[in-house]
């Protein structure tokens, strides 16, 4: 089963709505497939708001920022090289070392019923599932992919299906 989304161009840094975004951290699109890594100093992204990774001191942070307010939330820091971020086919959020070593990962509450399935966005941009999408109303990222057992379309929230990824307040 297949879906059709609006299109989704890739949205310039230089826009004047992302002022108040991190200027460290490059937007590149607002929806990123699986095992694609997104890199440090790249996010997932639209007008008002980014998930990236960011080079810290001692390491690197998966984070999420509110452009309007400046707000970074560092939803997972680590003390260690991390150089990307990637989701794998059944939907394992990792974060990577230089040498693509796993040095952290989350299972979402739906892992067991994520798998690879070819060309489920078919028309701009085509993507597989499962992958992200970043919505511009209210920040919200998505997880997209066809359950394995009913090839239904599912689209979850991420901060309700990543346990503790998220503050618990999180809206």
């Amino acid at each position: 089963e297949t879906q059709k989304e609006e299109e989704s161009p890739v949205i310039s840094s230089s826009s004047s709505s992302l002022l108040l975004c991190d200027p460290s951290i490059e937007c590149m699109t607002d929806r990123w497939g699986n095992t694609e890594s997104l890199t440090v100093g790249k996010s997932i992204c639209n007008d008002v708001w980014r998930f990236g990774v960011v080079k810290k001191k001692n390491g690197g942070a998966l984070v999420w920022q509110d452009c309007n307010t400046t707000e970074i939330l560092y939803l997972q820091t680590l003390n260690t090289t991390t150089v990307s971020f990637q989701m794998t086919i059944h939907g394992v959020f990792q974060l990577l070392s230089e040498k693509d070593k796993v040095v952290w990962e989350l299972e979402s509450g739906y892992t067991e019923s994520i798998d690879l399935h070819e060309k489920c966005l078919n028309d701009r941009p085509v993507m597989d599932c499962p992958y992200l999408h970043l919505r511009k109303r209210g920040g919200t990222i998505v997880l997209n992919y066809i359950e394995k057992n009913s090839t239904q379309w599912m689209s979850r929230k991420v901060h309700r299906i990543y346990p503790n990824l998220f503050p618990a307040d999180f809206k």
